[in-house]
């Protein structure tokens, strides 16, 4: 999933939970060591339930941090 670039540079830095979501499905798989996570945003605006990216990103975040066990970190 993704670039190779982007798995090649995770390996590098012993990265161990990788998600991402530009693609459009979602998956969950383990490569490596590695827990891989595709959680894509949907297409705007048919698969949204907000109008507000700021709103839609935070809200996926959490969910995320609860479901795949990971601490979420803004700054």
């Amino acid at each position: 999933m993704s670039s190779s670039y982007f798995g090649e540079l995770a390996m590098k830095f012993g990265v161990k939970k990788y998600i991402f979501g530009h693609i459009h499905t979602r998956d969950h798989e383990q490569e490596k060591g590695m827990e891989i996570i595709c959680t894509p945003l949907g297409y705007y605006p048919h698969e949204w339930d907000c109008e507000s990216a700021e709103v839609k990103v935070t809200f996926l975040l959490n969910l995320n941090a609860v479901k795949y066990k990971f601490t979420l970190i803004v700054t």
